[in-house]
């Protein structure tokens, strides 16, 4: 793959060197001078002829080469297969005991590393490294189960499928490399293939985050160029950019090696460009001997730190300067970052005087402005390996990324405190922001509690992906007015939040608008909200209030059911039309006092101050009920605003949760979905043309243009749009047991994870349902006493047909019969449900509620990949994880029996050693039931 190699120079200069063969042997030195180019790929086969050569020697050196090309592939299974050969040669080779272990260890096999490891050991008792693995394998085990049903959040919306990685945040996004389709062509390739593109700096703006538009980052013309542009760095004011840029450097000149320094290739990883040592048996036949050369001519690539500044009047970026002392064409400098007050600059390189291959290093600002020497951050950092990709936190927290500090396999992300100009207490940040892949390039945003990292994790879209977290505290809900608000840390945390009104069992609409999500509860009535964390509930939370009692202004009372949260508030002037994006519209009441009772027992009580605000510090508990009580209620003042209003109607009826888009010169400004009553309403300039845009599902999009030009503030402009229906299907069948007709079954008709049509069939088993002919639908039929049938209806079957029929039959319950539950997916290494896993998990719902007399065994398994106990530990904690939410949802925990069954029950040939694809591993990870009791 080609743009490894340009992957590889970026993340860490490479020295590329080339033994000369002893032997004349066409297919091993192509094999090799492929390996060197970092082609792995396209040095596989020639390798492949000559590892089972009769010539010991060359078989030796070509399964060297060819395992460490597997390596660098990500192939480690097949990397495993040519080690053990290696390893049972009658001369023990302790690189190769130790290239072992550590291939092993990257595919989660640590019991059997750990036996490598420890031959390693006996073999090079001398290498503290060797105890240090073996400690390592342990943690690494422990770190992962402890990390069951944990996770970060991949940014799907902007990944590509090419390398994405580095994040730096500037403003309200951040910048970051990457390969995609769009950058710069490089100017000479390897082989005779098109051109690639090289790696480029793009930025991603999160002001929008339900957008997540992605776009180059303007400010950074001529930043890029055909060369590769990589991990960057800002100053505090944005004026000032620091980031890494290939040049090339010098020529490797002839000379004569020893045999031990000529059999010593330089093996980048794929990421990480990790140096590990490979030696070979140099026993060969005296008529074949030959000097061992460096090879002439080897283009040494390096990286070097390039500077710009931007222009505060025009705010173009100057042309990039690397006027650094210590650049350098014989080694690599890169991977920058400036500290918060601009006096510190940390970076990588491989200079001489450090403690392995790549150190962390950093320079302080002069008064001049200049950078003083490069300072090494101190042994308890830098190790014989690589230490790369620092980060300098606001609080002065050192991060960087190392492949030889106990971590769990590849490349792990690290922090260390300062202390006298170096840094100690270095820490494996642990799962989930560390996992079996590489681990690097981390950074944190302004507030710096949310973060972001890259990895090459299975997961991901691509080979390189970025990945967010957060370190906020528990939920924190405010009542701002009639308002209610929770933060939204989706872009960072993947927490989803849904709204239902436990009365009229209906989805309560939350609008999305400046980090906040918000919504208007009915008085009297009861709410539950829940927070999902790819599928799985974390929390849930109880509301209602009363408004407007005979004590009261609002008595308002919470019930969290899992963790904690937070409460907050603002005290403002009642209004009978209330806007959800404007409470702060209405005037801020001053003075009033809110109290806080647990229980029924005043727990604390809040002033509100000039902007009517008041704060509760403690948390609500989990179990408890809280009473929050407004006492007062002034009267009404509001301020005028322009806004456009309008009702979005079809088929002569108010659109209830319609879709509407406010666009300016194509860009979406604000979108909403509308009420019961199909209103909406935007805030918005003066001087300009909008678009409205109304979208609802089952009819076709329609748009109004509203211009307000010469318009002025308390203005209501209004843009009603009429949206007409699109053709339907009538969707009728029948359910049977095959010989009887069955009444009263529960149809369910979804549309993806939507609800769209619920109804009991009939006497005559029927049923009939109105649906779009450009959708597909899954259908369920459950009755007490059947196991649940179910029918996908695809839009191929039913486009431009007025009918559609279809038979349904449902089978009766037995005993000990195991029932697969399609679509319950789970994410490679990880025991919490995937978002998409809530349709299958809603239907197996509805069956245990309809059969509530039934007990079942709910099984996992896993697919092969990783040690058979930790596949069981696995396997056990995602059935657990099943249970758990069928127990949030109202399920008797009593009722479901978990059994984990690891690898052991596999459905295809995808065993340990069988090269398969991620869908046939995904095959494997499945849940199944079975009843054991009626």
């Amino acid at each position: 793959m080609r743009h490894i190699t340009y992957l590889i120079v970026l993340l860490c200069g490479i020295l590329w060197s080339t033994v000369a063969l002893g032997q004349e042997n066409k297919n091993l030195e192509r094999g090799v001078k492929y390996f060197d180019l970092n082609m792995f790929e396209e040095s596989l086969p020639y390798l492949e002829k000559e590892k089972d050569n009769k010539d010991r020697d060359v078989s030796y050196l070509a399964m060297q080469y060819l395992a460490k090309a597997y390596s660098s592939l990500g192939r480690f299974e097949d990397a495993e297969k040519i080690y053990m050969r290696l390893s049972k040669w009658k001369k023990k080779d302790p690189s190769v005991l130790l290239s072992y272990a550590l291939a092993l260890k990257a595919s989660s096999k640590y019991d059997e590393a750990i036996e490598q490891f420890k031959a390693y050991v006996e073999l090079k008792p001398d290498d503290p490294m060797g105890e240090l693995y073996i400690q390592s394998c342990y943690l690494a085990q422990q770190w992962l189960d402890e990390s069951l049903g944990t996770s970060v959040r991949s940014f799907t919306e902007f990944n590509s499928t090419a390398p994405d990685f580095s994040p730096a945040w500037i403003g309200t996004g951040f910048v970051f490399s990457s390969q995609r389709e769009g950058s710069k062509k490089q100017l000479i390739t390897f082989n005779a293939s098109a051109e690639d593109a090289t790696l480029d700096l793009y930025l991603v703006d999160i002001e929008h985050a339900d957008q997540f538009e992605l776009q180059a980052y303007p400010l950074l013309n001529g930043i890029n160029t055909p060369l590769h542009e990589g991990p960057c760095t800002f100053d505090s004011s944005l004026t000032e950019i620091y980031f890494t840029r290939t040049i090339k450097g010098e020529k490797a000149k002839k000379i004569k090696r020893s045999k031990e320094e000529a059999h010593t290739a330089v093996i980048p990883k794929k990421t990480a460009a990790s140096k590990k040592k490979s030696s070979y048996s140099s026993k060969k036949k005296k008529t074949k001997t030959k000097e061992p050369l460096l090879s002439n001519n080897v283009v040494v690539s390096t990286l070097n730190l390039f500077y710009a500044k931007r222009d505060s009047i025009g705010g173009k970026w100057s042309k990039a300067s690397e006027n650094f002392e210590f650049n350098s064409k014989k080694y690599s400098v890169g991977h920058p970052s400036l500290s918060a007050d601009g006096k510190l600059l940390f970076f990588m390189s491989d200079m001489p005087g450090g403690y392995g291959s790549t150190d962390i290093w950093y320079v302080v600002r002069q008064a001049d402005s200049s950078w003083g020497k490069p300072i090494n951050a101190g042994p308890q950092v830098n190790t014989f390996g690589n230490e790369l990709f620092p980060y300098i936190h606001p609080n002065g927290t050192l991060y960087f990324s190392s492949n030889v500090h106990p971590g769990m396999g590849k490349l792990d992300i690290f922090s260390a405190t300062p202390k006298d100009s170096i840094y100690i207490n270095v820490t494996n940040m642990k799962p989930p922001i560390n996992s079996l892949a590489d681990d690097f390039g981390i950074t944190f945003d302004n507030s710096g509690k949310n973060g972001l990292f890259s990895s090459d994790r299975f997961n991901g879209m691509g080979f390189d992906d970025i990945y967010a977290f957060t370190s906020s505290p528990a939920l924190e809900i405010t009542l701002d007015g009639p308002i209610w608000m929770i933060p939204e840390y989706a872009f960072f945390d993947g927490v989803e939040y849904t709204l239902k009104n436990d009365d009229t069992k209906s989805d309560v609409e939350m609008i999305k608008e400046k980090g906040t999500l918000r919504f208007i509860l009915e008085p009297e009535n009861n709410y539950t909200l829940t927070a999902r964390k790819e599928g799985f509930p974390i929390n849930k939370v109880g509301i209602s209030y009363q408004a407007e009692t005979e004590d009261a202004f609002l008595k308002a009372t919470i019930k969290p059911t899992t963790q904690p949260v937070y409460f907050k508030g603002v005290v403002r002037e009642p209004e009978d039309s209330v806007s959800l994006y404007h409470p702060e519209a209405q005037h801020p009441m001053i003075g009033i006092t809110v109290e806080h009772h647990e229980d029924n027992v005043l727990s604390a009580s809040a002033i509100s101050n000039k902007k009517g605000a008041y704060r509760f510090d403690a948390e609500l508990n989990p179990g408890i009920e809280h009473l929050i009580l407004v006492s007062k209620k002034p009267p009404i003042e509001i301020n005028e605003i322009l806004v456009i209003t309008g009702i979005i109607t079809g088929e002569d009826k108010p659109l209830d949760k319609a879709l509407v888009l406010l666009t300016y010169e194509g860009e979406i400004e604000m979108q909403l979905k509308t009420d019961n009553k199909g209103f909406f309403l935007f805030e918005v300039e003066a001087g300009k043309s909008y678009t409205i845009i109304a979208q609802a599902n089952g009819f076709e999009n329609n748009s109004k243009i509203v211009s307000t030009v010469d318009k002025n503030d308390g203005e209501i402009l209004q843009a009603n749009i009429e949206l007409s229906p699109k053709p339907k299907v009538e969707l009728s069948g029948i359910v049977t047991d095959g010989a009887d007709v069955i009444d009263n079954a529960a149809i369910t008709i979804y549309d993806g994870g939507n609800v769209v049509e619920k109804q009991k069939t009939n006497e005559e088993g029927e049923f009939t349902a109105q649906v779009q002919h450009d959708k597909d639908y899954n259908l369920t039929a459950t009755k007490k006493g059947y196991f649940q049938a179910e029918t996908i209806v695809t839009a191929e079957q039913i486009r431009n047909k007025e009918s559609f029929y279809l038979p349904v039959k449902l089978e009766p319950i037995v005993a000990e019969k195991t029932i697969v539950i399609d679509h319950i997916y789970y994410d490679y290494n990880k025991a919490d449900i995937r978002y998409e896993s809530l349709p299958a998990l809603a239907k197996l719902i509805e069956f245990l509620r309809v059969n509530n007399n039934v007990k079942i065994e709910l099984s996992s398994h896993t697919d092969s990949r990783g040690g058979n106990d930790y596949n069981q530990i696995l396997s056990e904690a995602r059935a657990n994880s099943v249970k758990m939410y069928l127990y949030l949802e109202g399920i008797d925990p009593n009722r479901i029996i978990t059994k984990g069954y690891g690898e052991t029950k596999l459905l295809n040939e995808c065993a340990d050693g069988v090269e398969c694809s991620e869908e046939q591993h995904q095959l494997n990870r499945r849940t199944e039931f079975k009843i054991i009791t009626l």
